[in-house]
């Protein structure tokens, strides 16, 4: 699961340090205890079980992580929030592979060539950036990004991306003063390395000595607004956590529905219920950063569901992380038009509340 550098393991280790003890899975730079330690006392076997170093740096002092045109969206309409004006946005994501490198101490951005349908933008909108880091979910105050000067963002130990990602955990969010005309801009970020890298702990095992974990189950209710307050606000969308990680070792997701209850404004019936799911690089708000399932087995008694979620590598919560970043959420397909293609939920613009059970088990690949 790991992507370029070495990692080292601590020398002279015993038998014991090896494969014995009980690990405690305190992770470095106050980043807290790897969830890990609530179902597992058992590390790796070989060297990725012992305390060691994540160097993914090869030497380099800066790295460049992103270098594209971004393009500002409409929607949703008020980024800013209840109460704001309309206003463009762009929510950037690193390519996969691209990490902010343990060791970083900053995190660099620079705006530039402005443009409206390819032509150079005589009077671009004054933009703002917000972030979210590899230690938080909610984004960071907005600061100007003025164009054709680099931003400098220091940041903490603990608000690197843990060894062993895949795709970067940090998002970027610009929004721009007035709705988007076509607007675009050329977006550079950058990484640049100013602390040690230090010990980690052994990798947690989590299959050692079983092949499936039940990493959520209980009740719950998913939430959906219709048309047009679905196309209001970012974040509206209910998604339920899992209580452990769906990390290394996993290659699929068993998830188990009951539907409890269904209710509507305007009152209507359901004709159908689909999954959807992010994983623990999406954002879920943003289109299409999810996946939508049909049950299974192409059941659709409205009542009792089973949905087959592969997990890849690039899907999966590092086997540090303090909490599981992946969301599900049960949506239905209601109204007059309801297509026979999907899973796709469309509601013909009601706002309904789902009540059910779901129990997901993941499965060792």
């Amino acid at each position: 699961m790991g992507r370029g550098g070495e990692e080292e393991p601590i020398q002279n280790a015993t038998a014991d340090e090896r494969r014995g003890g009980t690990p405690s899975f305190a992770l470095p730079d106050d980043r807290g205890v790897s969830a890990a330690a609530n179902e597992t006392n058992r590390t790796e076997e070989g060297v990725g079980g012992v305390e060691h170093k994540h160097d993914y740096w090869n030497g380099a002092e800066t790295v460049v992580l992103l270098q594209r045109d971004v393009r500002l969206s409409a929607l949703p309409f008020f980024p800013k929030g209840e109460g704001s004006m309309p206003a463009g946005v762009a929510y950037v994501k690193l390519p996969p592979g691209k990490l902010v490198y343990e060791g970083a101490d900053t995190v660099r951005v620079l705006a530039a060539n402005p443009t409206v349908r390819g032509l150079a933008n005589p009077s671009p909108s004054a933009v703002t950036l917000q972030w979210l880091t590899a230690a938080s979910s909610q984004w960071s105050q907005p600061v100007p990004l003025e164009y054709g000067t680099e931003l400098v963002i220091p940041i903490e130990a603990r608000e690197t991306d843990m060894p062993h990602s895949e795709v970067s955990l940090w998002n970027f969010r610009i929004l721009s003063e007035r709705p988007p005309t076509f607007e675009s801009l050329n977006l550079t970020i950058t990484v640049t390395r100013g602390r040690d890298v230090v010990d980690w702990p052994g990798h947690p095992e989590f299959y050692a000595e079983t092949t499936e974990r039940i990493v959520f189950d209980g009740a719950v209710t998913t939430h959906q607004y219709g048309f047009p307050e679905n196309a209001f606000y970012e974040g509206q969308d209910s998604w339920t956590k899992p209580t452990k990680l769906i990390s290394y070792g996993t290659g699929l997701l068993d998830v188990y529905v009951n539907v409890t209850g269904f209710s509507s404004t305007p009152p209507m019936d359901p004709a159908g219920y689909f999954l959807y799911v992010h994983n623990a690089t999406q954002l879920g708000y943003v289109c299409c950063e999810y996946q939508a399932y049909d049950d299974a087995h192409g059941n659709n008694d409205l009542v009792t569901y089973h949905f087959q979620v592969p997990v890849n590598a690039t899907d999966m919560d590092g086997p540090y992380q303090p909490e599981s970043r992946w969301g599900f959420r049960l949506v239905a397909a209601i109204g007059a038009d309801v297509p026979s293609f999907g899973p796709v939920g469309f509601t013909d613009g009601a706002t309904y509340d789902i009540d059910y059970t779901m129990r997901i088990i993941a499965r060792k690949a």
